[in-house]
This record gives structure tokens, C-alpha cells and sequence, in this order.
């Protein structure tokens, strides 16, 4: 989700900022200029836009309306390129850096009684060596996302000499999203212990309960997202990432396809009344 989220500010962020940057470059540039004016005005009201438009072409004469018209066309046609490009090396950095270690073995975690787990540089997907759930201290977390009921289960994991009232150093957490969970709405499904690992503890409403509960959660706890899929190897780009990043690019494109296809309309209608 990270991941989406980062595309997602670069995919609407970026055209604006190259714009910005090529018009201090080119100060003078009259295609760059109707561009950055083009990105400017998406977030006026279409009325006004029209009611302006308008008002600029009857106003314009013969070679002014020729004007307009190629740069409204060169002007889309940039859009259109500029949204592909950023789309295209979004796409691949995010796949040259999510890729990296897919295929490779999981994190192996061996936990310890009187320690937090510690990643260092390795890879936060991991296999839980050691461990034995806490089945009396499950954890239900019921929510739901576009009206879908979930349920979240946060199981404690203890390793060989924990003692009772000792600090919690792992928690499972188990979804109901079927993708990550199996058909089966439980707690700790059968299955090795793997998943993705996040350290500083739960959050505060999990952590609250725990505790009410009288186990020791804090900052000190790492929460494992399982997921029984992975098969011991780190998975690598979700799908899901590319669709938003090219989803999102190309609308853009689209949009400046409409504005070029606008344009060269208006130009051939021009350069016909003038022939005329």
C-alpha cells in the first residue's frame, strides 16, 4: 500500500512539478507556457473555463485562432507524452525497487524470552522459526472498508522460557481478506509462521486491549502480517501498484489526447475557412 501510495503522489504530483521546472528553464516557451496554463486552470470550474475559452477565440482573428488552436493540440499532445513517461519510469522504479528480492528466502527470526526481534538491514519478510501461540490471549478486530465486514486476528507468539506477565514480543495478525487468509475464519491457521513484519508495536486500540487484558504490549512488539501464500520466498510487485500507476497515467493521457484531438479540429476548421 506504501508502495501505491508513493505512485499515486508522483503519478498526480509530477507532471506540475516537470512543467514548473522546464518553465523556469525556458522562461519563454510558448508550448511549455500553455501547458503550465493548461495544468493551472484543470482546477477551475468548468464554466469558467468555457465562459474564457470562448471569450479568447471570438475575440482572436484569423492567425490568432490559428495560434490557439496548434497550441491547444501541442499543448494536449505533451500532456499525453508527459503522463506516459512518468507512468513508465514510475512503473519500472517501483518494480526495479519491489523486485529486488523477490524469490529469495524469507527473514529466518529465531525469537528469545528477554529480547525484541531485530531486523537490521534484512528484508521485513520473514519466517518465525520459533514460537507457540497464546491461544487464551487472541485478539479479535472487527472493522469494515466500502461496507465489507473484516476481522482481524492478533495473536501473541511466545517463544521456549517465556513466562507468564513477561513482555510480548510477537504478535500474529491474521485477516479475513481471502488473498492472505484461508477459507477458514480462525486465529493462527495451520501453516508455517510467515508473513511481513513490522516493528513499534501494534496499533494503540490493539495495544490498549492487550494490555487490558494484562499482556505486556508496547513498542516494543512486532506485529507479523501473516500470509500463508508465500511458500517460504519473498513475493514481488503487487499487482495492484502497476494498475494504479498506469491507471492514473493514463487518465491523464486521456486527457491530453482530448485536448490535442480538440485542438486539431479547431485548426483544420481554421486553416479551411481561411482557404476558403
Amino acid at each position: 500500500m506504501l508502495a501505491a501510495g508513493i505512485a499515486a503522489v508522483v503519478i498526480f504530483l509530477g507532471p506540475p512539478f516537470v512543467i514548473g521546472r522546464l518553465q523556469r528553464r525556458w522562461p519563454d516557451n510558448p508550448v511549455i507556457a500553455d501547458l503550465a496554463s493548461q495544468i493551472r486552470r484543470a482546477s477551475r470550474s468548468r464554466a469558467e473555463l468555457t465562459a474564457e475559452s470562448r471569450a479568447r477565440w471570438d475575440t482572436a482573428d484569423g492567425a490568432g485562432k490559428l495560434r490557439i488552436a496548434r497550441r491547444t493540440r501541442n499543448a494536449g499532445l505533451y500532456l499525453a507524452a508527459a503522463s506516459f513517461i512518468i507512468a513508465l519510469v514510475v512503473a519500472v522504479w517501483m518494480n526495479i525497487a519491489t523486485n529486488t528480492d523477490a524469490g529469495k528466502p524469507l527473514t529466518p527470526v529465531t525469537m528469545r524470552p528477554d529480547a525484541p526481534i531485530v531486523l537490521g538491514n534484512s528484508s521485513p519478510w520473514v519466517h518465525v522459526l520459533n514460537g507457540a501461540p497464546l491461544l487464551d490471549g487472541v485478539f479479535a478486530r472487527d472493522y469494515s472498508i466500502r461496507g465489507h465486514a473484516y476481522r482481524d486476528y492478533y495473536t501473541p507468539i511466545v517463544p521456549a522460557g517465556w513466562r507468564s506477565g513477561g513482555r510480548i514480543y510477537l504478535l500474529e495478525r491474521d485477516d479475513t481478506i481471502p488473498r492472505y487468509h484461508d477459507a477458514q475464519d480462525i486465529a493462527d491457521p495451520p501453516g508455517a509462521l510467515e508473513g511481513k513484519l513490522s516493528l513499534g508495536g501494534p496499533r494503540e486500540g490493539v495495544a490498549d486491549a492487550f494490555r487490558a487484558a494484562g499482556y505486556g504490549v508496547g513498542p516494543w512488539t512486532a506485529v507479523l502480517k501473516r500470509d500463508i501464500t508465500l511458500g517460504g520466498k519473498i513475493p514481488g510487485e503487487d499487482p495492484v501498484t502497476n494498475i494504479l500507476i498506469w491507471g492514473e497515467g493514463g487518465l491523464f493521457a486521456i486527457v491530453g489526447l482530448i485536448v490535442a484531438f480538440i485542438g486539431q479540429r479547431r485548426l483544420k476548421r481554421v486553416q479551411r475557412a481561411r482557404d476558403d
